[in-house]
């Protein structure tokens, strides 16, 4: 992705409210830059990305999973920028994903579980259990300092079924930043013999 001066952000933003913008540095990652700021007394987030994916993920995420518990921000609008796109949120307070406890994090799947196991979804409520280890495992290794926010990292899995291997890619594409998933085959070899 292409790094952009704040300078370039606030012309951008200049353009489209007719009015300066001062930006306030939030977050820069391997994969995008945040800014907050004010307009008409609301504040708002900028987001740059190279990928367009990822917004309209959050616009899902905000569409079907918001709730008074579950703060997530709303997408005003996403769009080019450059090369690059660029998407403008509401700015709630809360906490991120990797400022997240583990307790909490589990505390909140748990009740998700529940939730899913009362309403009879056996197929969720035997796989959210194996998305939650995959999470928590990201947790984990972020408090040990074993990788960055910006990193990703591999999955191995030792399968009989491909349960634990649909939990791990539902994790990634929850936004666990898993970068392959390795299946090992025992030898029971259902991988081996579903392939052939």
């Amino acid at each position: 992705m292409t790094r952009y001066k704040k300078e370039e952000i606030e012309r951008f933003l200049h353009k489209k409210y007719k009015k300066n913008i001062k930006l306030e540095p939030v977050a820069v990652g391997m994969d995008s830059q945040v800014y907050a700021y004010e307009f008409q007394k609301q504040k708002y987030i900028i987001r740059i990305n190279e990928k367009l994916e990822g917004f309209k993920k959050d616009e899902y995420a905000y569409n079907n999973f918001r709730s008074d518990i579950i703060k997530i921000p709303r997408i005003i609008e996403y769009g080019n920028f450059n090369n690059d796109y660029y998407c403008i949120s509401e700015r709630i307070n809360g906490i991120t994903f990797q400022d997240a406890s583990s307790s909490l994090i589990n505390n909140l799947l748990a009740k998700v579980v529940n939730v899913l196991n009362s309403i009879n979804s056996v197929t969720w409520g035997s796989l959210l259990p194996q998305i939650c280890y995959y999470v928590s495992a990201y947790i984990e290794l972020l408090n040990s300092k074993q990788i960055s926010t910006d990193d990703y990292f591999n999955v191995v899995i030792p399968i009989d079924d491909f349960g634990d291997v649909l939990s791990c890619v539902y994790a990634k594409k929850m936004g666990i930043p898993v970068n392959n998933i390795i299946c090992a085959s025992n030898e029971k070899n259902i991988l081996t013999d579903f392939f052939n």
